[in-house]
């Protein structure tokens, strides 16, 4: 997972925010806050909201939740 933590790290200096599906579609992994909980361990800010997903951006089962995870970096 350390990989993974680090692409994300990464992602987020760069363009500032990720969001589930978008970890998933780079990095192959739905263990957003997982990462997240290991960058904060690291000691960086990250600020997390829920995102309401409409059916079009929907990619997952019914049985999954309609929310996602989007995550952003605060200033260093």
């Amino acid at each position: 997972m350390k990989s993974a933590t680090n692409d994300v790290l990464k992602h987020l200096k760069r363009y500032g925010s990720i969001d589930q599906l978008k970890c998933l579609e780079k990095f192959g992994t739905w263990r957003l806050s997982s990462i997240i909980h290991q960058l904060r361990k690291r000691g960086y800010e990250i600020e997390t909201k829920e995102k309401q997903v409409t059916r079009s951006e929907e990619h997952t089962s019914e049985l999954q939740s309609r929310l996602h995870l989007v995550c952003r970096l605060l200033l260093e």
